[in-house]
């Protein structure tokens, strides 16, 4: 199981395990379906992220039904949204076991700047992919948004067939790029220009954007 659809669907394609979200198996559980067995094994992946309360539930549950269960994340990662940092408390109590072979990527220059990155030395993954023409730096935002847009069109350009995406941290700097990108819109394009996501308001009153 993962806290998110996308993450139990990762899981399930990675390593054949059916896989489900914690609410889903949570409202079986209350409705008296896919009870736990001791002959089950729980996996919870991205273990970092799920709160302390809703980690607490599931290892309470399978205690109950004797069922084994694997904590699978990154405590170095994002915390949770909710109260949280469980998963780090338990991994320095209990200990854990570490995965030290990088499988998902193929070169041996990106094994190493992702292990780089695990272990917080940022600025040699960065050189890595610097140097192989992987990391661009500006002077300003509105300097690094130009050439953004510059390489972007230059790419699509090269190989026409293919689709190239550009990721942004928030609705404003889409609506930014998107008026940059139309100068190089062909009027017929379905895929060139599309909008931001809606942004929802939170409590106070304010809009938060979506990632």
């Amino acid at each position: 199981m993962a806290l998110s659809g996308i993450a139990a669907e990762n899981l399930e394609s990675g390593s054949g395990i059916t896989s489900r979200t914690i609410a889903s198996m949570e409202h079986g559980w209350q409705q008296g379906r896919d009870r736990l067995t001791s002959r089950d094994l729980l996996v919870i992946d991205e273990a970092g992220v799920v709160g302390t309360r809703r980690l607490e539930r599931v290892l309470s549950h399978a205690a109950e039904a004797g069922t084994k269960v694997v904590l699978v994340g990154d405590p170095q990662q994002l915390q949770s949204i909710e109260a949280g940092a469980a998963f780090r408390s338990i991994r320095e109590r209990r200990g854990g076991a570490e995965i030290g072979e990088v499988r998902r990527q193929r070169e041996d220059w990106q094994r190493d700047a992702t292990r780089d990155l695990a272990n917080g030395e940022t600025g040699n993954a960065l050189e890595a992919h610097r140097s192989r023409d992987m990391v661009h730096e500006a002077e300003t935002r509105e300097q690094a948004r130009g050439d953004l847009i510059e390489r972007w069109d230059r790419n699509r350009q090269a190989p026409p067939d293919k689709r190239r995406i550009i990721l942004t941290h928030t609705n404003d700097e889409v609506r930014s790029l998107i008026g940059r990108r139309r100068r190089f819109c062909l009027p017929n394009s379905k895929n060139c220009c599309a909008k931001p996501k809606p942004e929802p308001s939170t409590p106070s009153g304010t809009s938060s954007a979506a990632p």
